[in-house]
């Protein structure tokens, strides 16, 4: 037995006293217990039972998920550098060729290229061979009208038929000219073409076009604006 010392009360008639009881420790260790007992597991199950089965399912699908695309990951990084390995190991295996057998470095020109095209009044010929046209034009008025053209053209080797056609806006084949054969001795061999129209009738007004045929098939169009 022990005494303890219990809350203090002041009496109006007098001064504070202090009163004693006798405690059962037992009792008192007893209750100790019970509250630390109780306390802790009602904690727990409390914050367990907050979180819904449906979510603790998602997680650990969120889980299982994250390792597998880490293990693919792991195997795609692998297999590309069992590629490039292979491909370096190719490359180290493969003779160098050499000599006549040698393949070309550059591959051969397969169509007809076009590097300039002007519509002029004019062309003048140079004494070293060249052409100059002597005033540009950009369009015309209807009516009836000659003009000359330069289409420089870049061929691959051999023998070429070039030609060019002016059609009005409806279609119509206005005219047609036909250049002299080109033999290229060389791929990208460079080729002027001076095309003269004579006296051509510009009657309807529009987007008139200019159609170079190469081998017998269109290779280029020009276009222009009758007024």
């Amino acid at each position: 037995m022990r005494a303890v010392l219990t809350p203090t009360f002041r009496n109006r008639m007098g001064p504070s006293s202090v009163i004693s009881r006798p405690v059962d420790e037992s009792v008192r260790t007893s209750a100790h217990a019970s509250v630390r007992a109780s306390a802790r597991p009602s904690v727990r199950t409390s914050v367990h039972s907050s979180v819904p089965s449906s979510t603790r399912a998602f997680i650990r699908s969120l889980v299982a998920s994250c390792k597998r695309l880490a293990r693919r990951s792991v195997v795609a990084a692998a297999a590309a550098l069992l590629l490039v390995a292979g491909g370096w190991l190719l490359e180290a295996l493969t003779p160098l060729a050499t000599g006549p057998l040698a393949a070309p470095a550059v591959h051969a020109q397969a169509s007809l290229l076009v590097s300039n095209h002007v519509l002029t009044t004019r062309v003048v010929r140079t004494a070293d061979g060249g052409f100059i046209a002597q005033d540009v034009l950009v369009g015309f008025e209807r009516g009836t009208v000659s003009f000359q053209t330069l289409t420089q053209v870049i061929l691959p080797r051999g023998s070429h038929q070039l030609a060019m056609a002016l059609l009005d806006p409806a279609g119509n084949e206005l005219e047609r000219i036909s250049f002299a054969t080109v033999r290229a001795e060389e791929d990208n061999w460079t080729q002027t073409l001076e095309g003269t129209w004579r006296n051509i009738r510009f009657q309807r007004p529009g987007v008139h076009e200019l159609i170079l045929y190469w081998q017998g098939r269109p290779a280029a169009r020009f276009y222009f604006v009758v007024r």
